[in-house]
């Protein structure tokens, strides 16, 4: 029964009120929108970052393998340098046995037959380095992939949060307006 209310508990300013709580839903749903546009925005340029530098990391690895190879060839070459110098060595030994070399011929080949090895332990560490650098960039490959992963699960959490507030501010909206 409305004649029962009395006057004074009856809000002269309503109606202008319930106007000014839809425009303010209102405004609220049309920043949700733009952050929602925001964020679709920052999840394409990460995808996008994402493919760049995946390729810049599959580059590194191609790189790092073609290093493998080629440290791998120059230490079959150095090591076969190192048995060719041994074997002169050893026959060196034998003819200075023999007599017919000196002793210098004998110190000449053994430090050529020393740093032959020395550059084959070369060799071996620089094959290491090249292989140490390989894993080193596929781990960063992983490591891009993952962190990029992260990235765009956030943000398209943070858009799915943005459509849900918008949602709710129109359902809000309509009721005021009804």
């Amino acid at each position: 029964r409305i004649s029962e209310i009395k006057t004074e508990y009856q809000d002269p300013l309503l109606v202008e009120r319930t106007q000014q709580q839809a425009d303010a839903k209102q405004g609220s749903a049309g920043s949700y929108r733009t952050k929602i546009q925001a964020l679709s925005n920052q999840i394409s340029a990460l995808q996008q970052e994402l493919q760049l530098k995946l390729e810049q990391g599959r580059n590194k690895v191609e790189q790092s393998k073609y290093k493998v190879r080629a440290d791998s060839t120059d230490l079959i070459a150095i090591r076969n340098n190192f048995e060719i110098a041994q074997r002169q060595y050893d026959r060196v030994v034998e003819l200075i046995q023999d007599g017919l070399k000196s002793r210098v011929d004998v110190e000449d080949k053994r430090t050529k037959q020393q740093e032959m090895q020395a550059k084959v332990i070369a060799q071996e560490n620089k094959l290491l380095a090249s292989r140490n650098d390989l894993i080193n960039a596929q781990v960063e490959l992983n490591r891009l992939r993952a962190s990029y992963a992260d990235k765009i699960a956030k943000a398209q959490s943070d858009r799915a949060t943005a459509e849900g507030s918008l949602f709710e501010a129109q359902a809000d909206v309509a009721k005021l307006e009804n």
